[in-house]
């Protein structure tokens, strides 16, 4: 509600939240990672796609994203040498984002959504 109003009329927000399916999350291995960045919650994609519409915004697009690949290289700390690699090298990081992306049924650990309020 306090983002609805501080938008103009028409204006457009994009929500980034955790999902609860994340294999990552729902076996425990986030549990540290969790706490140290301060995430209060994680959402069900439905759960978050209908508060967004209970609260007077048109859903534009839904986007699920980073799959277990990523997320274990983005919560992990012994992912250092693989993420230095894929920031200095931008076929490495094509690569595991090809590689992520083709391990989708395993799920996806962060929905985008973009909404307009109305």
């Amino acid at each position: 509600k306090e983002i609805h109003s501080l938008l103009n009329k028409n204006g457009h927000v994009a929500f980034s939240v955790p999902l609860k399916s994340s294999p990552l999350y729902k076996y425990g291995f986030l549990n540290k990672f969790e706490k140290d960045v301060g995430h209060l919650r994680r959402y069900d994609d439905e759960e978050f796609v209908n508060l967004i519409k209970n609260n007077n915004f048109k859903v534009l697009k839904v986007k699920k994203n980073q799959g277990i690949l990523r997320d274990y290289l983005f919560t992990s700390t012994t992912r250092s040498l693989l993420v230095s690699l894929a920031n200095r090298f931008d076929f490495f990081s094509d690569l595991l984002t090809f590689v992520d992306e083709k391990l989708f049924f395993l799920g996806m650990s962060n929905m985008v959504i973009l909404a307009k309020k109305i």
